[in-house]
């Protein structure tokens, strides 16, 4: 009898290490994975930084014969910072590949501005008057082909859809509340709030608050992480694996977290852990 319950808990013991080994394989892997977000965006946050001053510069570059030149040098960031977030799909949360993204489409505009700026002007030229005829009427084609580009009306539905199934966007002085069949699993975002009360509701996977002002955020247990970002005046209610706040001011967190917070750029912050 005594031999038996011996073997009993021999086994239990090798169970319980087994579980305690697993549970830290899991939250290495859980911190791996938060550092290489952290690093990506700090990459990206550089890279963006660096390409809005050049393409600030290059207007004032056309009169001096530099301009080629400077722009091939953005060009070359551009492919850079393209490549940098095609690496990092694997591991970013699906609203940072989206921000990362529109982001990228915003300086590509620019620089495809800044490029219009080389190309030659027209020389002025009489035509007659079937050119002109002709010329007009593929202006206008044109025109209607433009004003309705293929993919452009789509744009716009997958960026509310976006919000609405992964958050909350552009809200002032309302209660919103997501429930746990609505966000356990997944990411959820809160961006462009103003005077609001969120409850999150469940288990989300992370949460993403940016520009927020005067609002106060209660958020049930978050598998990863809850970023914080550009918030003013704001109020945080959380339990997560870990937590980064960027460029916050006057913010209040209550938080439970697994895990050091990570704390850059900001003032008059107050936590109670």
């Amino acid at each position: 009898m005594e031999a038996r319950r011996e073997v009993v808990t021999e086994r239990l013991k090798a169970r319980d290490e087994e579980r305690k080994k697993a549970e830290e394989t899991r939250r290495e892997d859980a911190g791996d994975a938060e550092k290489q977000i952290d690093g990506f965006a700090r990459q990206f946050g550089a890279l963006r930084t660096r390409i809005e001053y050049k393409l600030s510069l290059s207007e004032g570059l056309v009169s001096s014969g530099r301009l080629d030149e400077h722009l091939n040098e953005i060009g070359s960031e551009l492919q850079s910072a393209r490549k940098l977030l095609s690496d990092a799909q694997l591991f970013l949360p699906t609203y940072d590949k989206w921000a990362a993204n529109r982001a990228l489409a915003a300086l590509q505009s620019t620089f495809e501005e800044r490029n219009g700026l080389l190309a030659p002007k027209k020389k002025f030229a009489f035509k007659s008057r079937r050119k002109e005829t002709a010329a007009a009427t593929l202006g206008d084609e044109r025109e209607g082909a433009s004003a309705t580009p293929v993919g452009v009306d789509d744009r716009p539905k997958e960026v509310e859809s976006l919000a609405t199934d992964s958050g909350f966007f552009d809200h002032s002085s309302v209660v919103l509340t997501k429930s746990a069949a609505e966000v356990n699993g997944k990411d959820v975002s809160l961006d462009r709030l103003t005077d609001c009360t969120v409850k999150v509701l469940g288990n989300p996977s992370t949460v993403r608050a940016s520009r927020l002002v005067d609002c106060t955020v209660l958020v049930g247990p978050v598998s990863t992480s809850v970023f914080v970002d550009d918030c003013v005046r704001v109020t945080f209610a959380v339990a997560c694996r870990q937590l980064r706040v960027h460029s916050s001011s006057d913010c209040h967190f209550y938080v439970r977290v697994a895990s050091r917070s990570v704390i850059e750029d900001c003032r008059d912050r107050k936590s109670v852990v």
